[in-house]
């Protein structure tokens, strides 16, 4: 990420180079998601840049990816209510399960899951502070990255 701040990023407000960008597949600002089956990674790269050896590049590799959603994700129960006042009535839940493992790698090639970055240098020092990569799909995307779902109300 030190390399994609001070490459790619632009001065916020307290003179610091920031890096707060979503890519869902592609970006305004140039970016994209690329799939390397080559080197089984998903890859963010800056349109003018795929020539260039020196260029920044934020990378994930398939494996990583795949035993981190399985680990972390075996089963999810998304949960919908609605908030009133300072209480939460429950409508449903649906269980998905059975992560699908390739269909997690072409949903973040074809910009269902959105890639989430947050860095920045720290002011006046040499460090970054980075708050971490995140992945985010949209609930109704969510039957497509596994085999199994069960519908409560």
């Amino acid at each position: 990420m030190h390399d994609v701040v001070r490459g790619y990023g632009w001065p916020n407000d307290r003179g610091q180079t920031s890096f707060r960008h979503t890519l869902w597949g592609k970006s305004n600002r140039g970016f994209y998601v690329f799939n390397d089956e080559e080197t089984q990674r998903i890859v963010i790269r800056k349109n003018g840049e795929e020539n260039n050896p020196n260029a920044p590049e934020a990378y994930w590799e398939h494996d990583k990816l795949i035993n981190a959603f399985v680990y972390k994700l075996r089963r999810l129960a998304l949960v919908k209510g609605r908030k009133k006042r300072e209480q939460v009535k429950y409508e449903s839940v649906v269980l998905y399960s059975d992560p699908n493992t390739t269909g997690l790698i072409k949903a973040i090639a074809s910009g269902k899951i959105a890639i989430d970055f947050d860095a920045r240098t720290n002011t006046g020092a040499r460090g970054l502070r980075d708050h971490g990569t995140k992945f985010r799909i949209k609930s109704g995307d969510l039957k497509d990255l596994y085999s199994k779902r069960q519908f409560l109300d």
